[in-house]
């Protein structure tokens, strides 16, 4: 089950969201598929998404970009609306915040890294 097929939306959806804590930006790197992407670009019609990482990044906050990377080139970023470590929703954004990049060539990986540019 996508989080949009959850029943109803949490608060922050709903509201604007907070900056982060320590005022640092510690933006992340996910490689994942093209069809993946375009899902998580809102290839199905839903507006909101998440991404589930088993071990959440320490320094990452709601509002830091969360990139992603296909066929060895990060391709675009959105914005995180949602941070919730350990929990299968780990990381969530609006659909409608993806922005394109000029992409930054990569090699293949798993899990996610921090933006190293």
């Amino acid at each position: 089950m996508v989080f949009s097929e959850s029943i109803g939306f949490p608060p922050s959806f709903l509201s604007a969201p907070s900056p982060s804590p320590t005022g640092d930006i510690m933006d992340i790197v996910i490689y994942t598929t093209r069809k993946v992407l375009k899902h998580k670009k809102g290839g199905d019609g839903y507006q909101f998404y998440y991404w589930f990482l088993l071990h959440a990044p320490k320094r990452f906050h709601v509002n830091d970009k969360v990139y992603f990377a296909i066929e060895k080139q990060v391709v675009g970023y959105f914005i995180c609306d949602e941070f919730n470590p350990g929990e299968k929703e780990t990381i969530c954004w609006n659909k409608d915040t993806w922005k394109d990049i000029i992409p930054i060539p990569t090699n293949p990986f798993r899990g996610f890294r921090y933006k190293w540019w």
